[in-house]
């Protein structure tokens, strides 16, 4: 297909839909770009390191906390009243904010992030939904995790881990991403553009050396690999971004940008005087006519409320699946009267398992460290061909860890043993992959009257869920023992479906051509002209982070696709 004189529309700016609209641009299209949009705030003090911002700003209480303490939440389990500090969210676990389920979250700098949108309501049955309507999407608050899908967990797709390597390529040399050819290289293939690993703290350095040490028993009895994580994070400068300099403020948002966000990217397609960004604007459902091509879309003001319509040649979704997936059930619904349901609603199943070296105890905590991830974990799941993955973060950045609530003390000999043990704390963070079921799926609760209708998402674990979590659970800690890890019993977190933020399948990519699906470049086999860039096209979901492969297929869409 050759530019056309009327622009493309893309739906969403984030991962899927930034790298969409740069490679069409590069392609020599025009493209229009419709999205709520909403943007945070310009770092404050830019080149202070995290304990300097603490001892220069007027009111740091205020800073970290909340000018009403908003940023402190309580809750309460079955033992009474714990706090937990949001902005404490080392695992670079996304979870829902004030979730009472949740030892994570974000405070007041991520708000506008995760900041809900008036009149966008959604309900739930087993899944805890999180929803983005920031510029740059979720991936303004991803932990920077960037690892390709392999040949085994692509078979479900309808190419080879061959036809997407070019574009793995492509989105690595954009954003820059840090690691190490290493171990894990059976498990997550190494593409080009690969800048050196970020410097490790003492902590994982101890680590990594252990593994380094004890390979062949880990290996030969356990089955496991250690290596360096893959982070979309800068170990030097690029594309007018600044490598990490370790302040230690990856979780108020790093302010040299060394962290990758698809708002980078944006900023990208802005250059282009064939780009039209165009923020504000909640879009609701796509009109048809009676070719089942896309004519137009319709897209609310977030300002005035004030619907408008916006004339289509070819439309691209990529709103995120659950944004998606409303845009198409509202569109079908107002089409034909039918409520329908997109079924394979898929999302990583997250697991915690907090530890504790002993050679790290009462050691002085540094923060200025990175303070993701330095290290990456592949388990073979005992009675499985299943790999599950994971992400161990040492937790010497933290002020306060969550933690501190489940010592079983007061408050003050909590703090007095967390200032012992603070140094040698660390969580891993375990991904499971997930299948296409009929049982889980998106519908639409239609409403009465003039009530707006209400995504609605259902989802119900498989019958063998709880055997693979205990089994990788089991390994987990076997590995981490090996280590020289102590993991206290009973701490393990399960994270409520839903809290992965790695969504998919709803609309899923396939060689039939059949209802509610897309062609293996993403068409819609419902509708002439109109695209699927994001999660919901994925026939499969590996244990594995998504965003880079988002990216990736993205640019694989719009090179095939035009």
């Amino acid at each position: 297909m050759s530019p056309a004189a009327e622009p493309v529309v893309v739906v969403g700016s984030g991962p899927s839909g930034v790298h969409f609209a740069l490679t069409l641009l590069e392609k020599g299209y025009r493209v229009q770009m419709l999205d709520v949009g909403r943007s945070g705030h310009p770092p404050i003090l830019p080149d202070a390191r995290f304990e300097e911002l603490k001892n220069s700003l007027e009111d740091p209480a205020a800073f970290f906390l909340g000018e009403r303490f908003e940023d402190v939440v309580f809750r309460r389990d079955k033992d009474g009243y714990n706090m937990r500090w949001p902005w404490s969210n080392k695992a670079g676990s996304t979870a829902a904010p004030n979730a009472s389920h949740s030892l994570h979250g974000f405070g007041q700098h991520w708000k506008h992030v995760f900041g809900p949108l008036s009149g966008y309501t959604m309900q739930s049955e087993g899944f805890s939904p999180i929803m983005s309507f920031a510029q740059g999407g979720l991936g303004e608050a991803w932990a920077a995790g960037a690892f390709p899908f392999n040949d085994t967990e692509l078979t479900a797709f309808p190419f080879s881990y061959t036809d997407i390597e070019p574009f793995y390529d492509i989105v690595a040399k954009r954003i820059g991403i840090s690691g190490a050819i290493d171990d894990l290289a059976e498990f997550t293939p190494v593409h080009q553009h690969l800048q050196s690993p970020l410097e490790l703290n003492e902590h994982a350095a101890l680590l990594l050396g252990r593994y380094e040490q004890r390979r062949r028993t880990i290996h030969n009895r356990l089955g496991c690999v250690l290596g360096r994580s893959r982070a979309a994070t800068l170990s030097q400068d690029h594309a007018g971004r600044k490598a990490c300099d370790h302040l230690g403020r990856c979780l108020l948002g790093c302010p040299r940008e060394s962290i990758y966000s698809p708002r980078f990217t944006l900023q990208e397609c802005m250059k282009s005087d064939r780009f039209e960004y165009l923020s504000g604007w909640c879009v609701s459902h796509f009109c048809v006519n009676d070719l089942q091509q896309v004519t137009s879309v319709v897209a609310q003001s977030t300002e005035t409320g004030q619907q408008q319509t916006f004339p289509v040649d070819t439309l691209v979704l990529a709103a995120g699946t659950l944004a998606t997936g409303r845009i198409v059930l509202e569109s079908i619904r107002r089409q034909t009267g039918v409520v329908r349901k997109l079924t394979g609603l898929m999302d990583t199943r997250m697991l915690l398992i907090p530890f504790f070296t002993p050679a790290m105890l009462c050691k002085p905590s540094q923060t200025d460290q990175y303070q993701y991830h330095h290290l990456s974990v592949a388990i073979r799941i005992p009675g499985s061909s299943e790999i599950a993955h994971g992400q161990i973060t040492t937790m010497t950045g933290t002020t306060v860890h969550a933690a501190v609530q489940s010592l079983g003390f007061d408050l003050k000999t909590a703090m007095y043993l967390f200032r012992h043990l603070h140094a040698a704390l660390g969580v891993m963070m375990v991904a499971l992959g997930d299948e296409r079921c009929d049982d889980n799926y998106l519908t639409l609760d239609p409403g009465e009257g003039q009530t707006p209708s209400q995504l609605v998402a259902h989802y119900q674990p498989a019958s063998d869920e709880h055997d693979r979590i205990r089994s990788t659970v089991r390994q987990a800690v076997r590995l981490l023992r090996k280590l020289g890890c102590i993991v206290p019993p009973g701490k393990t977190h399960v994270r409520p479906m839903g809290t992965g933020i790695h969504y998919a399948g709803t609309l899923p990519m396939s060689h039939e051509r059949t209802e509610l699906s897309v062609s293996p470049n993403c068409r819609s086999h419902d509708f002439e002209n109109l695209v699927l860039a994001d999660g919901s096209t994925f026939p499969s979901l590996p244990g594995k982070g998504l965003t880079l492969s988002l990216m990736a297929n993205a640019t694989r869409v719009a090179t095939r696709t035009f």
